[in-house]
């Protein structure tokens, strides 16, 4: 007996879509912000716990180690929003990792679409979350007396050379 067997080219892209990988990525990306909004302590770690930690820090420990609250907050506040950006880049591999075990990368694989695309996506919507709690620290440290003390254009009108 002999069998014949047909090998079939694996797509990466639908053909005359140029650009497939920036779709699907996007598509990608609204689901895990759907699966963001859907599960109630990740849309927690985005919006309470920034104002948890500013509230915590400055009130109980401000007056402690700077001697006025507001000089702590104006050094808190920046190193703040880079704890909070590291601590909600944990649920971006957590996320991957959950996909790959419960089989849904091999769905994935099965798809005219970007090997790239489901990493792409996460990415993208974890990133959208960072801005999201980057914003309402921003906020929250604004209403509390945060201001920015530098300049974004340090040159005058002449030029800076």
């Amino acid at each position: 007996m002999t069998t014949i067997t047909k090998e079939t080219p694996i797509i990466a892209a639908v053909p005359g879509r140029p650009f497939g990988l920036v779709r699907h990525s996007l598509v990608m990306a609204r689901r895990s912000l759907i699966k963001t909004m859907r599960t109630p302590e990740q849309l927690l770690d985005v919006t309470l716990q920034p104002i948890i930690f500013i509230v915590l820090f400055v009130y109980l420990l401000g007056g402690a180690i700077a001697g006025s609250r507001h000089d702590y907050l104006q050094f808190l506040l920046p190193a703040l929003l880079v704890q909070n950006v590291l601590f909600a880049s944990a649920p971006t591999g957590v996320s991957l990792n959950t996909d790959i075990k419960t089989g849904v990368f091999d769905r994935f694989r099965s798809l005219p679409i970007g090997r790239s695309a489901p990493l792409i996506g996460g990415v993208l919507g974890d990133m959208i979350r960072f801005v999201v709690a980057i914003v309402v620290m921003l906020g929250f440290g604004y209403v509390l007396g945060f201001r920015f003390g530098t300049n974004p254009w340090p040159c005058s009108r002449r030029a800076c050379w």
